[in-house]
């Protein structure tokens, strides 16, 4: 999940601030307005 946490803080100077659970990978789809996006993790 360190990845993750770093991709996620990386994105929020482009992307509007975001609320994702670690544990739910669903939400990465309902939140990121861009599906490229969803790939990088």
């Amino acid at each position: 999940m360190r990845k993750f946490k770093i991709s996620i803080y990386f994105l929020r100077k482009k992307v509007y601030n975001l609320q994702i659970v670690e544990d739910n990978e669903n939400i990465i789809e309902k939140t990121f307005p861009i599906k490229k996006i969803k790939y990088i993790f």
